[in-house]
This record gives C-alpha cells, sequence and structure tokens, in this order.
C-alpha cells in the first residue's frame, strides 16, 4: 500500500514507455524469456511446452518451470518504486472486465496504445490471463453457458433484459461490452428486436417464436424465423409430439398456455360433435360448424364421414355401432403387382421419394381383404428386417397402409443411389400360414430362357416346371382373380405391362387365341 498514492497518479501518456522498459528489462534478464513469452502469452495460437521444450533441448517440465519464474519475475518488477506495470495490470482488469468481444488488434491497442504485440499480451497474461474462448477474449476460462444464464429467461426462452444486464455485471461484464457480447454470442437470437435464448431445439425456439407473436402461426412461417435446415415435415411432427404446443387447426400451432380450442384432427372434432349433438347431426351443419372453427376444407370433412367410422343416413351422420358391419371391396385384380396364390399374397410396392423417406403407404385394400384385414383391424408378420405390420383404421379415408419400408430398402440397397431405387420395386411375399414375410429388391429385368423363370422371377409366384402356355396363363389368372380371357387385358390395364409382354412374347395366350378362332369359323360355317 506504499505506492498506492503514486501508484494511481502516474499520467496516462507515461504507460507505454514505462511498462514496456519494466517488460523488457525481465525478458532480457534470460535468453529463453521472450521465446516463452512470444509462444505462450500470445493470443494466437500458443505453443506446447514440448514444442517450445525440443527448441531449446529440454523437458517440457522444464519450460513449465520458465514460464513460472518468467512469470514471478513479471510480478515481482510490478511492485517497482513507481508500480508503473501493477498500475496497469489493475486498469485492464477494470476496463476490459472478465468478457471482451473485440478483435486481437483492439484489445492490444487498449492495453498498450503505443507499444508492441508482446508487450501487450504479457499485460494480458498478468492480468488474466486472457484466452480466446467462443470467440471472445475471457478470463473465466470458457465462453458464456447456459448454466451462466438461469433465471434470465421465462418459460418460453425471452430474455428478461434487467436480469440479464445484472447477471452479465455479476459475470464481471463491464457496461460498455454487454450488448456486444450478447450480440456475439451463440447463446443469444434477436426476434423481432427481443433478446431470446438460442442454441437450443428447433421447439424450443418455435416456443418462443410463438410467444412473442401471440397468435397462432403454421409451420412455414415458424421456419421462416429459425435457422437452420429444417423441414415443415421435421417441424411440424416435433410440434405435435411436444405437450408444449396445440394444433389449433389443420396448419397452425398454438401454445397450450393459451385459451384457444384445440384442433385435435377432423375425425376427433366429428365425434365431438356428433355426441354433443346426442348422437347424430347434420352433414351440412358439421361442415359450417367446423370450416368456421378451423380452417378446414368442406371436402374434407365430407370425404371424412364416409370413413368406416361412421354411417351416414338422410343427411345425418352417426358413430358405426361395434354390431354394424362394414361393406369393403374385396376385390384386387385393378391393383398392381398384387398376387394371391393359397396362404400367399404377393405384393411389388413401388419405391419413391415417401419410401425412402420412411413413410408409411396405402395397401391395396382389396389385397388386405383376402389377408383377412378390415377397417379397424391389423395384422403383424415376421421377417428378418423386423415386424411388418398392415393396417386398417378405421377413420381412414384412403384404407389399408403398410409399415415403414426404410430400414428395409437400406439393408437391401447395397451401393444403389436413391434415384437407381426409385427404378424398381420392393417386392413383398406374405406367408398367411405362418404370419412371416420377406422381401426382394426387383428392377423387372431378368435374364432367362425359360417361359416359367420369366413369370416366376416377374410376379414372384410359386410355379412348377412343365406347365403349357394354356396352364401357366391360367396360373397368373387364378393369381389375379380374373378369368383367362381377361388376363391380357388386366394386366395391361393395372400396369403389369412386364407380366403381359413375356406371356404375349412366349406365345402363351396363342392358344386360347387360336381356340376363339375355331370357334369363330364353326359360327361362320353354320350362317353359310
Amino acid at each position: 500500500m506504499a505506492h498506492s498514492a503514486q501508484e494511481y497518479r502516474i499520467e496516462k501518456e507515461n504507460w507505454a514507455e514505462k511498462v514496456t522498459t519494466v517488460i523488457d528489462n525481465v525478458l532480457q534478464s534470460d535468453p529463453r524469456f521472450t521465446t516463452i513469452a512470444k509462444g505462450r502469452f500470445g493470443l494466437d495460437a500458443p505453443r506446447s511446452l514440448s514444442e517450445i521444450g525440443q527448441e531449446f533441448g529440454v523437458s517440457r517440465e522444464r519450460v513449465r518451470q520458465l514460464q513460472a519464474s518468467l512469470l514471478d519475475e513479471l510480478l515481482a518488477a510490478g511492485n517497482d518504486s513507481d508500480a508503473t506495470l501493477n498500475y496497469v495490470i489493475r486498469k485492464v482488469q477494470t476496463d476490459l472486465g472478465t468478457i471482451v468481444p473485440l478483435s486481437d488488434e483492439d484489445v492490444r491497442s487498449i492495453v498498450l496504445p503505443a507499444g508492441s504485440c508482446l508487450h501487450a499480451d504479457v499485460i494480458l497474461q498478468l492480468s488474466g490471463p486472457y484466452l480466446r474462448k467462443s470467440g471472445v477474449l475471457t478470463t473465466l476460462g470458457r465462453g458464456l453457458s447456459h448454466a451462466d444464464l438461469i433465471g434470465v429467461f421465462d418459460s418460453h426462452g425471452v430474455a428478461d433484459r434487467h436480469a440479464l444486464n445484472e447477471r452479465l455485471k455479476d459475470l464481471g461484464v463491464v457496461e460498455d461490452y454487454r450488448a456486444e457480447v450478447v450480440l456475439q454470442s451463440a447463446l443469444f437470437a434477436s426476434v423481432k428486436g427481443v433478446i431470446v435464448s438460442a442454441g437450443r431445439s428447433v421447439t424450443d425456439r418455435a416456443c418462443t417464436i410463438l410467444a412473442l407473436r401471440g397468435e397462432p402461426m403454421c409451420p412455414e412461417e415458424i421456419l421462416d424465423q429459425i435457422e437452420g435446415t429444417y423441414s415443415h415435415r421435421s417441424l411440424t411432427n416435433r410440434l405435435l409430439e411436444d405437450l408444449r404446443f396445440i394444433r389449433t387447426d389443420i396448419n397452425q400451432f398454438g401454445l397450450a398456455t393459451w385459451s384457444v380450442e384445440e384442433y385435435s384432427g377432423i375425425t376427433q372434432e366429428i365425434r365431438e360433435r356428433i355426441e354433443r349433438s346426442g348422437g347424430s347431426i347434420s352433414v351440412d351443419d358439421l361442415v359450417i360448424d367446423l370450416t368456421r372453427s378451423f380452417a378446414v376444407k368442406e371436402s374434407s370433412i365430407r370425404a371424412y364421414v364416409r370413413t368406416p367410422e361412421f354411417v351416414l343416413e338422410k343427411g345425418l351422420v352417426r358413430l358405426r355401432l361395434s354390431t354394424e358391419l362394414v361393406e369393403v371391396n374385396s376385390n384386387f385384380s385393378s391393383s398392381r403387382g398384387a398376387y394371391v396364390q393359397d396362404q400367399l399374397v404377393v405384393w411389388h410396392m413401388p419405391i419413391d421419394a415417401d419410401t425412402l423417406r420412411g413413410s408409411g403407404r396405402n395397401f391395396p385394400n382389396g389385397l388386405a381383404c383376402r389377408m383377412g384385414i378390415y377397417p379397424g383391424t391389423e395384422s403383424s408378420f415376421e421377417s428378418v428386417y423386423g415386424i411388418c405390420v398392415v393396417t386398417w383404421r378405421i377413420d381412414s379415408i384412403t384404407g389399408a397402409s403398410i409399415s415403414s419400408m426404410r430400414s428395409v430398402v437400406s439393408s437391401l440397397k447395397g451401393f444403389l443411389s436413391d434415384e437407381d431405387l426409385k427404378k424398381g420395386a420392393i417386392r413383398i411375399r406374405f406367408d398367411l400360414e405362418n404370419r412371416q414375410c420377406q422381401y426382394e429388391l426387383i428392377f423387372n429385368k431378368f435374364s432367362t430362357d425359360s417361359p416359367t423363370d420369366l413369370v416366376r422371377n416377374l410376379t414372384g409366384l410359386v410355379i412348377q416346371e412343365g406347365l403349357s402356355s394354356r396352364e401357366l396363363l391360367c396360373v397368373v389368372a387364378a393369381a389375379i382373380d380374373v378369368p383367362s380371357s381377361n388376363t391380357m387385358q388386366m394386366l395391361r390395364t393395372r400396369g403389369d405391362v412386364h407380366v403381359a409382354s413375356a406371356l404375349v412374347s412366349n406365345n402363351y395366350a396363342t392358344e386360347g387365341v387360336a381356340a376363339a378362332a375355331e370357334q369363330l369359323a364353326v359360327l361362320l360355317e353354320g350362317l353359310d
């Protein structure tokens, strides 16, 4: 304390010259000190102890000892007669604080306006040390963390400016730098001029954006204010899974804390209004109510009241009783790639973007019926890739569906690209007796001279050898549940042109044509 009064009377213009002299005197006392100071105290990427030790021909421990000795001598020099160095150290600590959102060049000019980088870096080492972490210079040994900001943000991630200012003050951030620290930190973001918490999950940020907006928003609007590459589908799924959000209509979301009616889906809304009306409601009234309450199309409402869950009677809709049967069309003949042979069901599922993304797919309703699956039921089949489930939800507009094939495609694709995969299909062979299924990736390109093998490969059916053309045609006809005479037309109509072409090219249908020609000749003779 003997130097206290004199210490704070030092003229500002004398700092650089006096401090530089003090530091130079210490550095020149050992030829190794300058190398250590440059390598270990610099704001740039420091050199390791081992690296400097190799240069000196000594161990890393010896370099550590020399570094400690250098620091001791510098601190001792700060206690000289006029305490210039100690004064500068204290002033740097006061002016810069614990977090400095400035460039190295700017910091050095503040620390030692007329000095060299080396001398400024030595002062920063003695004052902190100041190290660059997360883009800022800091004496905390780290950048700001979420733990530092507990109590600053409300439940929606919006910052209380007063609380934030006090927290930064408690951390030792000087007032002049607080705004810049917030601006540079990855922990904060600005939405409409409001400071919010950043670097959290996409749903956390969506919660903040909705809280600031104060009214429902669609996923596209939320994504416009969120940095990152998120898809509409991904965000929508996350919002639906998070209890902090509610769906306010078919396209928009709000916060669960708001006093707004939750949209639970068209089917659920229809159920609730039927129950409120005593068991049935006019379809026209239902349309008016739902279109006014939610952004739901009239066509969607009228489509959903026709699902198996409901019964339409004279303009009224009611819930179907458990004892009431659902009439469904079990015909699958027109379904592309669908075949049934005793206890074997074969379906060829085209591969498209939805398949690769992992979405469930519609399944032919007629084929589902042949598998014993009806509205309100499902059936599971075991495979080497897990369980395959075919479901027919009672509230589904489209009917039956099959579980995701993403893992199956990933296992079968090998080195094929997604574009190559989209040229093929997944053949699924359901064994109804053993409740098992098998998968195969096919591209309708087979090299074989055997007509039987070609049809077998294209359809996945069990076909014995030695069948005549007529018999082979009958096998395919039975598998698609049509008369033999209609087989070729049905195959082409439903899109199985490869199978039809195989039959034609190998003259499988010629016997039927010849027989028809013979019958026509007999008729003509009769006319004569």
